[in-house]
């Protein structure tokens, strides 16, 4: 919708005129022309107040957009510069008010901006006539209004047959547009509503397209021109507009005693096309009837249906549109969700467990392997690992190389979060061997997993950029977890948990205590626990005891403890790295012995 907006430096009047659309105002940029100029760029209008030097006014001081009814919302975008708004205080640096209009402001160079509404042109003056109010645009109208609040009365109307005609005009109208499948369909619907429903003898509808009218659909126009005064008027003041009978016929007119126009908005409330109807005389001599307030309304009622379908076939474009953006980077479920609610993509706080699976020896298997076979050796595996995730309701947030990231606890809220993320660790070592018959004549070795998964946390959300989605975590947790995924292979283990993580699991879960580590570039110890996928008891109490031997300085009996756990589990890594670390600390000697174990690679 337009805007009346006058520009004054002190007494120096820099700009009088109607704009539409987003308007922004600052300071002159470089390849720019002086004060008082506009110009167009990415969908916004730019007016340039003061000049290059003037440190005053920020380059980019301050955005203007019309809203519904008769209010403008402001916004200084300036990072430091305040604004000054007549009887409504000041506008601080980045902050937005909206306001009824008039609105004046006052910039600390001297500048005022007064924004108001434009000057509807009187009938008297351009045998125009209108509606008193400005139309609706698609979505401004959420509830019914205490206008409808009272029951409609006869004398709402000339008579009960006046009545019935509104009725079947909205049940026609509801009907047409009901059919119409595409925009072209709706353009017909239109048309069709304006003469077969209105009673006009012609219809049309015009778009307003880079500053221009464009005609995309007619009924039985025949040629004639459009009148641009009746379509100038409608778009300055977003409202409908017709010529009555008596009207002074000018070279745009000349064969039509009447017209009429009326708005098709977007849901911003700017005009993007017109709905036009004419009405046209059998000869030269008679007399056209001319247009009621009663056509005036019902042709504005076709041209909000209108608009509104438009807008809803838009909207469901887009909702298409982002369906396939959003499946394309994140799972279907995943995908369903954020389209459901897309403010997630902004970011929040949550709590979630972090998994990462890495496939063992992948570089060396890629050395023996044509590029075609570990592209689909990868992608089978990694299949599998992603399956795993989305089984136990998890997020595939990410591949990277022969890795897979996973989260839960968002965006859904999941308070077993731990729980899921073990089970899906789980079923990971349950498809080794499946993936290992199927590929180990081809990569000549088993098919295996490292597996790290850390609790707490995160913040949620589009962790990629506007180029590319990435839903995900970020935060010390998501990188804690990967840190701890790195360690299984130094712990010679396949499923690492932190004690976060292990704590929020229940005793079906077999688990054993292994360490306390400082990961690199974390100075925090971490306890970490392994979680058995096919674990003994005895095992993990006796390793537990000859580790709580080794905490405490005991570190002779540790080793015999570490010892006889290892002839009786000959292939438990974590046993012979236990080990290997007593018989370390012991060789140093010393009264204390660092029991926490530094890492110095990831």
């Amino acid at each position: 919708m337009p805007l009346q907006v006058k520009i004054t430096d002190g007494d120096v009047l820099l700009f009088e005129g109607q704009l539409q659309g987003l308007l922004e105002f600052g300071r002159q940029q470089q390849g720019e022309s002086g004060p008082g100029s506009v110009q167009q760029s990415a969908g916004t209008t730019r007016i340039v107040m003061a000049a290059l030097d003037n440190k005053k006014v920020a380059r980019r001081q301050l955005q203007t957009l019309r809203t519904a009814g008769n209010s403008v919302r402001l916004s200084n975008i300036s990072t430091s510069v305040d604004l000054r708004i007549e009887q409504h205080g000041s506008l601080e640096s980045g902050r937005t008010a909206e306001l009824p209009l008039p609105v004046g402001l006052t910039f600390p160079s001297g500048h005022t901006v007064t924004l108001s509404i434009p000057p509807v042109v009187s009938r008297e003056d351009s045998g125009l006539e209108s509606l008193a109010s400005i139309s609706m645009a698609p979505g401004q109208m959420l509830d019914f209004s205490d206008e409808f609040a009272r029951p409609l009365q006869v004398d709402d109307a000339a008579s009960d047959a006046g009545l019935g005609h509104i009725l079947r005009v909205l049940q026609e109208t509801m009907e047409v547009f009901r059919n119409a499948r595409n925009v072209e369909g709706l353009y017909a619907a239109a048309v069709n509503g304006a003469v077969r429903v209105v009673g006009f003898d012609s219809a049309r509808v015009l778009l307003y397209i880079n500053e221009q009218w464009v005609q995309v659909r007619d009924l039985h126009s025949d040629g004639r021109p459009s009148s641009s005064w009746v379509l100038q008027e409608v778009l300055q003041h977003c409202r409908t507009f017709w010529t009555s009978g008596t009207f002074r016929p000018t070279a745009s007119v000349a064969r039509l005693d009447a017209v009429i126009a009326s708005p098709i908005l977007s849901r911003e409330g700017q005009v993007i096309g017109v709905l036009y109807g004419e009405r046209v005389p059998e000869s030269a001599l008679s007399i056209a009837t001319d247009i009621s307030r009663m056509d005036a309304y019902l042709m504005e009622l076709l041209a909000f249906a209108l608009a509104a379908e438009l807008d809803r076939q838009q909207q469901e474009a887009e909702a298409q549109r982002n369906q396939t953006l959003f499946a394309q980077f994140f799972s279907s479920s995943l995908a369903r969700h954020l389209k459901d609610n897309p403010d997630l993509l902004a970011g929040q706080e949550v709590e979630v467990s972090v998994i990462f699976c890495d496939v063992r020896r992948f570089s060396a298997i890629s050395e023996v392997v044509d590029a075609q076979t570990i592209f689909a050796f990868i992608n089978d595996v990694i299949g599998a690992v992603s399956e795993c995730i989305d089984a136990e309701g998890g997020v595939i947030v990410d591949y990277v190389g022969d890795a897979v990231m996973g989260m839960f606890g968002a965006p859904q809220t999941q308070p077993d979060h731990a729980v899921r993320a073990a089970k899906a660790a789980q079923a990971m070592l349950a498809r080794r061997p499946a993936l290992t018959a199927k590929w180990r004549e081809i990569i000549k070795e088993d098919v295996d997993f490292s597996i790290g998964i850390n609790s707490g946390k995160a913040r949620a959300g589009n962790s990629g950029s506007t180029y590319r989605f990435k839903y995900g975590p970020l935060g010390r947790e998501v990188n804690l977890a990967s840190r701890i995924q790195g360690v299984t292979k130094q712990l010679q283990t396949r499923i690492l948990l932190s004690k976060a993580t292990a704590c929020g699991l229940g005793p079906d879960f077999i688990r054993r205590r292994l360490c306390s580590v400082r990961v690199v570039n974390m100075q925090e110890p971490v306890e970490l626990y392994e979680l058995n996928d096919s674990g003994s008891l005895e095992l993990n109490q006796r390793y537990e005891q000859a580790l709580q031997l080794f905490e405490n300085g005991e570190l002779k009996k540790a080793a015999r403890q570490l010892g006889e756990i290892s002839e009786a589990w000959p292939d438990d890594g974590p046993t012979l790295v236990l080990l290997s670390r007593v018989v370390n600390a012991m060789l140093e000697g010393g009264d204390h012995c660092d029991t926490v174990w530094n890492l110095s690679r990831k």
